[in-house]
């Protein structure tokens, strides 16, 4: 998503956490060292409409991200230590040997993806902020989830499939 400074600033505003241009105008730039909050991290997130391991590791599922300071490997793995499905593995600079574990978990976050987009959908009239263009995001983003789930070996039922 793109966005300007200015609208990025307003929508986290309304989030509750006003994030001010001049930081994101240094998050942006690097300015910062690599240090970002949790709460502006979070707040961000939902702002752009991504996950926070989203803006961590933009790479994801393939490249590599370094997830603490000596540690790298897929960016996948990194997300999946983020959310605690993985235990960090602190075998020195590269821990490659993660990355089919990372595979493993990568294949059920996209039945997850699906599930929870569905879910979604079903309960979106008792959810106030999902708005009609969200709404229609997640119904076109149906297909390609289903494809995704499809390409990692899942069986998947339409709506009408039972």
């Amino acid at each position: 998503m793109k966005l300007s400074a200015q609208k990025l600033q307003e929508r986290t505003a309304s989030l509750g956490f006003p994030v001010a241009r001049g930081a994101i105008a240094k998050l942006e730039n690097g300015q910062r060292g690599g240090k970002i909050e949790i709460s502006e991290l979070i707040v961000l997130a939902q702002a752009l409409e991504t996950s926070p391991t989203m803006l961590l590791w933009h790479d994801m599922p393939d490249g590599d991200a370094w997830y603490l300071p000596t540690v790298k490997d897929s960016a996948w793995y990194a997300h999946s230590w983020w959310t605690g499905e993985s235990a960090v593995s602190v075998q020195g600079v590269n821990t490659g040997g993660n990355r089919q574990t990372a595979m493993d978990s990568m294949r059920k976050m996209s039945l997850d993806n699906l599930m929870s987009t569905r879910q979604a959908l079903r309960h979106a009239d008792d959810n106030p902020y999902l708005t009609d263009d969200r709404i229609a995001k997640m119904v076109n983003s149906i297909p390609e989830l289903e494809q995704h789930a499809r390409e990692d070996g899942w069986t998947v039922k339409g709506r009408d499939d039972g």
